[in-house]
């Protein structure tokens, strides 16, 4: 598989979905994991292993650090039983391990987004759409996500309109910096007020009465939407 680097000496393998789920620690959580690893010797917590996979799904971090240096490690082994069990479990474990900010557990969580949705659909009558079996459990994807990152529907809301502006002008300095400082947690910004402004720009971006009309449904979509596909292709370039 292309996501998966195999570690013939290990037992196990290494995922890559798996290990790019969470950010990176940062330099200074990083320095002082390595210390403590170094000082005691190598990881005293066990890895953690996918039992029917034999994929790490737990301890990148350690593990890197006990290979760079040549550290004692072990690991032990969980059943799951599929891949999306894997992936919920693994934001359940970190979310009191890891100092994240909310925007950045949000960020993070969006990567399931598609699987959800599929997940949503699959649980619909085949060929009827909107239509559920009685033993269906409808699956909410904003309420799902917004579970797995500990954090509201409306933060969860609003961080997916941030992100989706961004993405779709990656050289609106602006707003970069003001992502860049949600994901450092920077008092300087918050996730309401970038999309406020996010918000209040598209209402502001009006000039004949045919653009208005037109850009009111684009705003709805964008901003009424748990999860717009695109910003207005007028916003470009403007926050």
């Amino acid at each position: 598989m292309d996501n998966e680097t195999p570690i013939s000496d290990d037992g196990f393998t290494i995922d890559d979905e798996f290990r790019n789920l969470l950010p990176p620690l940062n330099t200074e959580d990083l320095e002082n994991l390595e210390k403590n690893l170094l000082d005691e010797g190598g990881a005293r917590e066990l890895l953690m292993v996918w039992a029917e996979t034999k994929k790490l799904v737990d301890g990148h971090h350690r593990y890197d650090i006990c290979k760079k240096h040549g550290l004692a490690y072990a690991y032990e082994e969980k059943s799951f039983a599929d891949r999306d069990a894997v992936i919920e479990w693994m934001f359940e474990n970190q979310k009191n391990r890891r100092n994240m900010n909310k925007f950045l557990w949000a960020e993070s969580v969006l990567k399931r987004k598609n699987s959800i949705e599929a997940e949503a659909k699959a649980n619909q009558r085949a060929g009827g759409g909107a239509v559920r079996l009685k033993s269906d459990k409808p699956v909410n994807t904003l309420k799902k996500l917004a579970k797995l990152a500990g954090v509201g529907r409306d933060t969860m809301h609003k961080v997916s309109v941030i992100l989706t502006f961004a993405t779709a002008d990656p050289t609106n300095v602006r707003l970069k910096e003001q992502v860049n400082k949600l994901r450092k947690g920077n008092a300087e910004v918050s996730i309401s007020g970038v999309y406020d402004e996010l918000n209040e720009l598209i209402g502001k971006k009006r000039t004949t009465k045919s653009s208005q009309s037109k850009r009111k449904q684009q705003t709805k979509k964008a901003i009424s939407s748990p999860f717009p596909a695109e910003p207005p292709q007028d916003l470009a370039g403007h926050l």
